[in-house]
């Protein structure tokens, strides 16, 4: 997630693209907890 950007923005973003007209089962994120911030870790983790 690029500086000053939300992680709820970029998933839609994500979702609205590739999920159009599909049902989602599932929508897995992996990154580096140590590296993000907590915020976007929250972020991530409610977007699930």
């Amino acid at each position: 997630v690029a500086r000053g950007k939300s992680a709820a923005t970029v998933i839609q973003t994500i979702r609205d693209r590739f999920f159009k007209g599909y049902k989602e089962a599932e929508f897995i994120v992996v990154c580096d907890v140590y590296k993000e911030s907590k915020l976007i870790i929250q972020e991530l983790n409610d977007a699930q």
